[in-house]
């Protein structure tokens, strides 16, 4: 099951021992807005999405991947793992990112064997 953005809220909100309306409040949204994300009823403009993302100690493209799936022509979430991954690739130094790119490019020609 893939990971939501209103579950990727959710989780850095539990992360900081708050509440929804303790964080509805230092963002100067209503608590039923937020709960609206929270539930993936509403989505937020960018600028709110933004606040969220800062606000929560996120990376934006870790709290929302917009990315189309071509076969639902719907938004894919990234998860944690994916998020985690592109996180240390974008800290590692040239040649580490280098290592990791060869790695992936051989995981990649694997898959396509099989």
């Amino acid at each position: 099951m893939r990971r939501t953005l209103g579950d990727t809220i959710l989780s850095a909100i539990e992360l900081k021992n708050m509440t929804q309306k303790q964080v509805a409040a230092a963002l100067h949204i209503s608590a039923t807005t937020l709960n609206g994300y929270i539930k993936n009823h509403r989505i937020p403009d960018p600028e709110t999405l933004g606040a969220i993302a800062s606000y929560l100690d996120l990376d934006l493209n870790e709290l929302y991947r917009v990315k189309q799936n071509k076969e639902q022509n719907a938004p894919l979430i990234m998860n944690q793992e994916e998020a985690r991954i592109i996180r240390i690739y974008r800290q590692s130094g040239t040649e580490t990112k280098a290592l990791l790119r060869d790695l992936f490019h051989i995981i990649e020609k694997r898959s396509q064997l099989k």
